[in-house]
């Protein structure tokens, strides 16, 4: 623990909730240093993110958007936990997820929560909906791919007509 503590101090972490690409790589390349998993980073983002989305949760629709990697865990491990609490979610497949996900699909299939491999109709998300853009992130290399573009394009038209939109690592469509 004294580490951490140093290592914050250190890198001005402290209520700050933005960080850029480079301090964000260190950070995961410290800590698995120190031999914290995968998974257990995967786990971590996901609770935390669940602590925002539960500051504007009101009985809306959550829609999690999933593309591929460590990224998509995230999305797909923050969709398991809030089915845990009984909120209702749907995980939109736009990649394919990697190996660590098997074990995180194991258990959305035995929670039954709903993925679906194409982007919803607009008519389907409404304007007190939220949206959980886990799209792309900070390893991000290439340009998106159609399905990654269509999707961007569709949060960002959504989000102007009411939908929270909570981006985990970085949101989706920033240049």
């Amino acid at each position: 623990k004294k580490w951490c503590l140093w290592f914050i101090k250190l890198f001005n972490f402290r209520n700050n909730y933005l960080y850029d690409k480079e301090k964000t790589l260190v950070v995961e390349k410290f800590l698995k240093k120190s031999g914290i998993s995968d998974i257990s980073l995967i786990m971590k983002a996901a609770r935390n993110v669940l602590q925002v989305l539960n500051q504007i949760y009101d009985d809306s629709k959550i829609w999690c958007f999933c593309g591929s990697g460590n990224n998509a865990a995230d999305g797909i491990f923050l969709s398991i936990l809030v089915s845990l609490e009984g909120k209702d979610v749907t995980i939109i497949k736009l990649g394919n997820f990697e190996k660590q996900d098997r074990i995180f699909l194991n258990l959305i299939e035995n929670l039954n929560i709903k993925i679906i491999n194409k982007i919803p109709k607009s008519k389907e998300i409404f304007s007190n909906d939220i949206i959980i853009d886990s799209i792309l992130g900070i390893g991000i290399n290439r340009k998106p791919d159609n399905i990654i573009k269509d999707a961007i394009r569709f949060i960002n038209l959504k989000k102007k007509y009411g939908p929270k939109v909570i981006s985990i690592d970085l949101p989706s469509g920033l240049d």
